[in-house]
């Protein structure tokens, strides 16, 4: 239920860009649909690979 209502809220989300910013076009709510669930799946698959090649950065900044 959590995952459907981001799901919808980043659709949502999308459209008030494409409202807001004169270069961006959205044809309609499914087309917000389909491109908030192709982010999503990108933010899935590359965040956690992203993530795990930071890390050696990431405990270097720390302990300085």
């Amino acid at each position: 239920m959590k995952l459907l209502l981001v799901w919808l809220l980043n659709a949502l989300a999308l459209l008030a860009v494409a409202y807001f910013v004169p270069n961006i076009h959205v044809a309609g709510f499914t087309t917000a649909l389909v491109a908030a669930l192709v982010i999503g799946l990108v933010n899935m698959l590359i965040r956690p690979i992203l993530v795990i090649l930071t890390l050696p950065i990431t405990i270097l900044t720390l302990t300085l």
